[in-house]
């Protein structure tokens, strides 16, 4: 792949990334407006993207010869981890988990998805620990 290849990758996974959080952001205000809850948009939203980056990861993106295969690999990369990653909390997670189930089985997809949620939860603790002791405003 070349730097200018790379170099349109990035700033289309980057492209992706903004449109999928203005998403998110846009259905959550919204959201408020039609009385969900905070709660209630967040399962929403991470249910339709794990849908959508499901979906997505399941698509052959160089079929019917329409691109080239960088030009396939930079659209399924903009669509995945740029616009499900910017939109959901955990879509490109739940493939990963899902295709270690599928080559490692389902111990092993449990096991990582248990120790993951269990170290982002506890980084998250450690970080709110050190910004609390740090006097970094919220108690």
């Amino acid at each position: 792949m070349t730097g200018c290849t790379e170099l349109g990758r990035t700033l289309a996974i980057a492209f992706g990334s903004g449109a999928g959080a203005l998403a998110r952001w846009s259905l959550s205000v919204d959201g408020e407006a039609w009385y969900w809850n905070a709660t209630s948009s967040l399962l929403a939203i991470n249910a339709v993207g794990s849908f959508a980056i499901g979906a997505l990861s399941m698509l052959d993106w160089s079929r019917g010869g329409i691109w080239s295969a960088d030009r396939a690999g930079i659209a399924r990369d903009t669509a995945m981890a740029g616009f499900c990653g910017g939109f959901t909390a955990f879509s490109l997670f739940n493939v990963d988990v899902l295709r270690v189930a599928e080559s490692a089985g389902l111990a092993a997809a449990l096991g990582l998805a248990v120790v993951s949620v269990a170290l982002w939860l506890a980084g998250v603790a450690a970080g709110r620990a050190l910004g609390r002791q740090l006097g970094m405003g919220r108690p």
